[in-house]
This record gives C-alpha cells, sequence and structure tokens, in this order.
C-alpha cells in the first residue's frame, strides 16, 4: 500500500533510467535535457469532475509505464526518493509490457 493519496487526476510516479544502448546496439550518450521521460506509475488518483454530472475516472494504473514531458512534473523527494507527480493529461504514452 502506497504512503500517497493523489487528488484529482494526479499521478505519483518513479523516474525509471533511461537506456544507454538502443537496442539496436547505437550507444546513446546521455543528455540531461532530454524531451520525454519514462517513469513507472506508484500510485494514481481517481479522476476529476469535468462538469457537473460528468467524473472522468483516471485510466493510468499502479505499475504502468508511462512517457510524459520533462516539465510537466512537480518534483517531490520523500525518504530519500525523488517522486515526479504529474496529471494524467500530460502522459504521452503508455509502454506496453
Amino acid at each position: 500500500m502506497s504512503q500517497f493519496e493523489p487528488i484529482s487526476d494526479k499521478l505519483v510516479c518513479l523516474p525509471v533510467e533511461q537506456n544507454e544502448v538502443s537496442d539496436g546496439g547505437i550507444i546513446l550518450p546521455q543528455i540531461d535535457d532530454q524531451k520525454t521521460l519514462t517513469a513507472k506509475v506508484i500510485v494514481a488518483g481517481k479522476g476529476f469532475w469535468a462538469a457537473p454530472g460528468l467524473f472522468i475516472e483516471t485510466s493510468c494504473k499502479e505499475g504502468d509505464l508511462v512517457v510524459y514531458q520533462r516539465f510537466a512534473a512537480q518534483v517531490m523527494e520523500y525518504d530519500g526518493k525523488d517522486y515526479h507527480i504529474i496529471q494524467e493529461r500530460d502522459v504521452l504514452t503508455r509502454i506496453k509490457k
């Protein structure tokens, strides 16, 4: 059970290390200003009210691997780890396992 309880459509995520070698064997330089980030969803909020009587549930769930833009996250340090808090609308895609 998570110690976090995100509000609305927020996702609490742990960043995932980017691959330094591509699937084809090409060595990728470590770029500090990458345009997107990958993270694992630790816990997701329930959703948000878009209009009176219209509740939109969060589609991302615990364990999902997501890609989002770098500046979409609010970084929070807790218990020695950096967590990224993002809104679900800032997720570009989920990565299928």
